[in-house]
């Protein structure tokens, strides 16, 4: 069962990081990438809860180590796909006006910073989503410690780079909202985290390949998570740029 089911997984994982490289953002696209890789993790988990329940005092901590892991998958794509639904980008965004920090364009969604009640609707999607994906942290970090005495290497890599990935949705949902809450400084900051633990992400995605399958798999996460810093370092630019002109 595992095995179909997770190269079935690795597949519509490409899919989810092709839409990034496309023009225009293919939000419907998106949507059912995102529902697909839900149900599956949803199916991978119940399987290694099974396998941790019946593995002996070794492979039960490996097993929950990977039903944590799908779990986590599951929490961001959760969120991934109801953003989607509202043509809400989860990993991009930009300023509408070149020469202002007045509007935000979170994909097909344009808000006003400040009080506006569109901005403010969207600042609690995105808290709600922080809280939804902020408990799988410390379970991902838990269940990393329990297994180092096995020295499993791939899925030690597997697991910091689920928490290096889970960490840099998380400081970047904060600055969305730092943004359309006018906090540029703190938006900076939670950016500025986030490239580091997107960082942090693809050096244990480029750790342990053993086939070419892996280093496919690896080059194209590393495409996607180098386009999400690019369009962070920009956004970062453009922050300090204006914000600095503001205060002279």
């Amino acid at each position: 069962m595992s095995y179909g089911k997770l190269k079935k997984y690795d597949a519509l994982l490409n899919d989810y990081r092709e839409l990034y490289h496309r023009n225009v953002f293919d939000y419907i696209r998106g949507a059912e990438v995102t529902s697909q890789i839900v149900s599956l993790s949803k199916e991978l988990e119940a399987h290694y809860e099974n396998k941790a329940r019946s593995a002996d005092s070794y492979y039960s901590p490996l097993m929950e180590a990977i039903r944590v892991f799908f779990k986590s998958q599951r929490c961001l794509l959760e969120v991934s796909n109801r953003l989607f639904k509202m043509e809400i980008n989860d990993y991009l965004f930009s300023f509408e006006d070149e020469h202002s920090l007045s509007k935000v364009r979170v994909g097909n969604k344009v808000l006003e910073i400040g009080s506006n009640p569109d901005t403010q609707k969207t600042i609690e999607i995105l808290l709600e989503a922080l809280g939804h994906i902020k408990p799988c942290l410390p379970e991902l970090e838990s269940a990393s410690k329990k297994i180092l005495g096995a020295k499993d290497k791939d899925l030690s890599s597997m697991l910091e780079g689920a928490i290096n990935l889970l960490n840099s949705k998380i400081h970047f949902f904060n600055s969305l909202v730092k943004i359309l809450e006018g906090k540029f400084e703190e938006a900076i900051y939670e950016l500025e985290e986030s490239i580091k633990n997107i960082e942090g992400a693809i050096k244990s995605v480029k750790t342990n390949l053993d086939t070419p399958g892996e280093v496919e798999n690896a080059k194209k996460t590393e495409a996607y998570l180098e386009l999400v810093i690019d369009n962070h370092k920009n956004s970062i630019t453009k922050m300090k740029q204006l914000t600095s002109k503001k205060a002279q």
